[in-house]
């Protein structure tokens, strides 16, 4: 389920405080109910928009954006080959972005975008970590549209290598369920 943003929290605020000045009847309802009933609204928003962004008229090939921290403990094909099993896995063709660029104006809509950083520790081969998957439309990198937490504590942690992979995967593996759910009747 997507998590609210400040502004949604916001807008919850000001959504109980207009339902207090316009009904005097609002009062008998208690906050917290009101306060769950707009998140739970909001959060339905939001699920119904991010399924119809997803969508797409050719959903059988995918197109994804892959960038890997030189510092990280494996390389950017490693990581490719994660995302590009995932992908081959659903029974969808894998488009790296840079092979569909430059294509006259028919550039993909939505690709998935994927970035790992690491920052190696001074013992052993753990490593501090940050993997991010989103949704991104085609020129607009600056505000990607969801966003999927990783293993761990949010999008960041700290591992060895195969553990920094395996939250790289999952993230993927998160993103393409949505992916699937609103293109294909599943």
């Amino acid at each position: 389920m997507a998590t609210l943003k400040p502004a949604a929290l916001l807008l919850i605020a000001l959504l109980g405080a207009q339902a207090n000045a316009d009904d005097p009847q609002a009062s008998k309802v208690p906050d917290d109910e009101r306060v769950a009933h707009v998140k739970q609204f909001l959060e339905q928003v939001i699920e119904n928009h991010r399924r119809s962004w997803i969508e797409q008229p050719d959903p059988n090939a995918l197109t994804y954006d892959l960038n890997v921290a030189p510092e990280c403990p494996f390389g950017r094909s490693r990581a490719a080959e994660i995302i590009e099993g995932a992908i081959v896995r659903s029974r969808i063709k894998p488009q790296p972005l840079a092979d569909v660029q430059d294509l006259g104006g028919k550039e993909p809509k939505l690709f998935l975008s994927a970035a790992v950083d690491c920052l190696p520790r001074d013992w052993g081969d753990n490593y501090v970590f940050v993997v991010n998957v989103d949704w991104a439309n085609y020129g607009s990198l600056v505000d990607p549209i969801i966003v999927y937490p990783t293993l761990g504590q949010g999008n960041f942690g700290s591992g060895d290598a195969r553990f920094i992979l395996d939250a790289f995967g999952q993230a993927v593996e998160d993103a393409l369920v949505d992916y699937l759910k609103a293109n294909f009747d599943l």
